[in-house]
């Protein structure tokens, strides 16, 4: 929030687990401009399901892929997610007036 206050164009990608229980836990009420990514402690690498959605019932096949304050619709599921995240970040970068300063905060899932 700070230095989306203070003129940086601020933008998240990879996971987020620091909260989601309402809104205002998800990136855009915590200051970024923009965000694409997931919530869930673990979902697949392969598309946009969640992995721990047995909780879920007869709802287990939803989606933890979001993109801003919505999940992502219409998502082919034969992408690998590490290379959405990749695309997302270099149209960020390449979109962006190099005026401007600018956060990029990736949070990659596949170093752990």
């Amino acid at each position: 929030e700070k230095l989306r206050d203070a003129g940086y164009s601020t933008h998240f990608v990879g996971k987020w687990d620091i909260g989601m229980a309402t809104h205002g836990h998800l990136p855009r009420s915590r200051g970024y401009s923009t965000s694409l990514g997931y919530f869930e402690k673990s979902n697949s690498q392969w598309g946009s399901k969640c992995l721990q959605c047995e909780v879920c019932g007869e709802n287990a096949n939803l989606s933890d892929l979001w993109e801003d304050d919505r999940p992502v619709a219409n998502v082919n599921q034969s992408f690998y997610q590490e290379f959405k995240f990749a695309d997302r970040m270099h149209e960020i970068i390449h979109n962006h007036d190099a005026k401007d300063p600018l956060f990029l905060f990736y949070a990659p899932h596949v170093a752990h």
